[in-house]
């Protein structure tokens, strides 16, 4: 199993806060709004040893060996060797998305319509 050590100068807010800033939304998180996490918010999820997700992105870490993480969960979604760029400042930062209006959201859907109905109908196995 490799690891990613962060710099000492890095608390494990900071930390959290990088690893939030450089990981991408899952689905259509898009199109949702997602603000970024205060250090309160921060410091409140660390208290639980893991932070699975945080203001809609998944983390998927345990902070519990601190400075030395698992990239295992985080990398998974946000891509081989990102969690070693938040460690060493490279990681590209991902902006939170802005509250959308009813206007902005109904202009959302009628540009990426998701329908249901092009699913086949379950069937129900007969037991």
């Amino acid at each position: 199993m490799s690891t990613v050590t962060f710099p000492p100068t890095m608390s494990k807010e900071e930390t959290l806060r990088a690893l939030w800033d450089a990981q991408c939304t899952l689905g259509m998180g898009f199109a949702h709004s997602h603000e970024a996490p205060s250090a309160e918010k921060c410091k409140k999820f660390l208290k639980r040893g893991g932070v699975d997700y945080l203001n809609g992105k998944a983390i998927k870490t345990w902070f519990g060996s601190y400075p030395v993480l698992d990239p295992s969960g985080y990398d998974r979604i946000a891509g081989a060797g990102t969690m070693a760029k938040v460690a060493n400042g490279t990681a590209e930062k991902r902006l939170p998305t802005k509250k959308l209006t009813q206007d902005e959201k109904f202009e959302l859907e009628e540009k990426n319509p998701l329908t249901l109905d092009t699913f086949p109908p379950y069937e129900y196995p007969d037991w």
